[in-house]
């Protein structure tokens, strides 16, 4: 699912209104959902036939400023003997195909999460790279600022893992990983590339019957700051994004866009869409 349009008035002032307006009083963590909870009047923009260019528009789409300059995160020498696995956090999908597999490891005796990408058949074939993808958008998150702000975890680096086939396992006999945590990295020409990134503590998927209007408020705000700062997810579930007790964290960039600076900030969502979004987290 796509991000959020640009609203002529925040996500959670309409939230607001619009939950205390349709709220149970018996149950008020429940909200119901008729069709079309919004008029076109609460958007910036429309995607409909009423189109509206944004130099047409009451509301101007906003550019993405310009940051300061930052160092992109570092490539790290691979050695088998600097990593230890200690579980496997996303789970396991049996013989169905994977787009990553992502662990808590130590890297040099520290604790760290490991997202390894995988490189599949039909990425290939669209000309896909996950990995590039993610990285690029991890340099782009620290050079705006939110990796500091702990909207999203910050990386410390990325490495190859060497492939199936190099000659180095060899020196590595205790380490060999393909018929272990990396059997799923079944393609020999690609070697698994992977991010190493903080462990947030206490950070955990939110269950959806956990979700409250006050939890929905916050996972928009997350995402409106997000978008806000040029960045499109292209992924938008409860599932890549964290709770900590206090504040929520995005997580997965390989299917994420980074609008560059400068440039406008536009809609993506289709009033429909946002909806049932909403009715993904309450319902």
């Amino acid at each position: 699912m796509a991000d959020l349009y640009h609203l002529t008035r925040t996500p959670r002032s309409i939230l607001s209104d619009w939950m205390r307006a349709r709220a149970d009083p018996a149950h008020p963590n429940t909200v119901n959902f008729p069709n079309g909870p919004f008029s076109l009047s609460d958007y910036a923009f429309s995607d409909t036939d009423v189109y509206l260019e944004p130099e047409e528009d009451e509301v101007q789409a906003p550019l993405v400023r310009e940051y300061d300059a930052c160092e992109d995160m570092p490539a790290l020498d691979f050695r088998p003997d600097r990593l230890m696995i200690i579980r496997r956090i996303n789970p396991t999908r049996g013989n169905q195909p994977i787009n990553s597999a992502v662990f808590e490891v130590k890297w040099d005796g520290k604790t760290y999460v490991l997202k390894v990408n995988c490189h599949s058949a039909k990425d290939q074939e669209y000309g896909r790279d996950r990995h590039l993808t993610e990285r690029n958008m991890y340099n782009g998150l620290l050079r705006r600022g939110l990796c500091e702000e702990g909207m999203v975890p910050y990386p410390h680096g990325y490495f190859h893992i060497w492939g199936c086939q190099h000659k180095a396992w060899t020196q590595y006999p205790d380490h060999w990983p393909y018929d272990s945590w990396l059997k799923e990295f079944t393609n020999p020409a690609e070697y698994p590339r992977a991010i190493l990134m903080d462990l947030i503590p206490d950070a955990e998927p939110l269950p959806k019957n956990q979700f409250t209007p006050n939890h929905v408020l916050d996972f928009f705000d997350t995402i409106a700051k997000f978008h806000a700062a040029g960045f499109v997810h292209q992924d938008i579930e409860s599932r890549h994004f964290l709770w900590t007790g206090s504040r929520f964290v995005i997580i997965d960039f390989d299917r994420a866009e980074l609008i560059e600076e400068g440039e406008q900030i536009y809609k993506s969502m289709t009033t429909h869409e946002l909806q049932l979004l909403w009715e993904t987290l309450l319902d």
